[in-house]
């Protein structure tokens, strides 16, 4: 399992010319919440555009990430897609998280994907720095509805991270 805020900062790369393109800026999510759709990379000065990364041109993750370069990258003024997906975009970090009674389970301090961009939860800390109940996790499924307000989850019954990645094979 991967986390999304690994991704902010990240160089991209393009894979036909070598060159170095920009640096992660933000994350656009799939309109129901489920799959990356693309990465948003700051281009330079104040004014310029931003360009936008598709998830499928994505080749690699590691130290960098590597993009499929046989094409030139959009705006996120030309890619309208993208921009009405950010235009309707809700903060998911920072989210309260409360179940369908009411209990408060902690606020969204990450979220995992996989390697295709499927979201498959999300990593709740509770308390004061993540309390003594450390990160848990809350998966994509037990996840009602998300607002601009908290994330309903269908169960008070988290795992911790590992737990998650251990039943994940990782």
């Amino acid at each position: 399992m991967h986390k999304v805020n690994q991704l902010f900062g990240t160089d991209v790369i393009n894979q036909a010319t070598g060159a170095r393109i920009a640096p992660v800026r933000d994350v656009v999510l799939a309109a129901d919440l489920r799959q990356i759709a693309a990465l948003i990379l700051s281009s330079g000065g104040l004014f310029s555009d931003e360009l936008v990364v598709r998830w499928p041109t994505i080749i690699s993750r590691s130290d960098v990430i590597v993009v499929a370069g046989t094409s030139p990258l959009l705006t996120v003024k030309q890619d309208a897609e993208v921009a009405e997906l950010r235009k309707l975009a809700v903060r998911i970090t920072g989210l309260a998280v409360i179940t369908a009674a009411g209990d408060q389970l902690g606020t969204v301090s990450d979220i995992g994907f996989d390697d295709q961009g499927r979201v498959l939860g999300y990593e709740i800390t509770h308390g004061l720095l993540g309390g003594l109940t450390g990160h848990r996790f809350l998966p994509s499924e037990c996840v009602q509805s998300v607002g601009k307000d908290a994330i309903i989850a269908t169960t008070a019954e988290l795992s911790s991270v590992k737990e998650f990645e251990r039943a994940l094979g990782q």
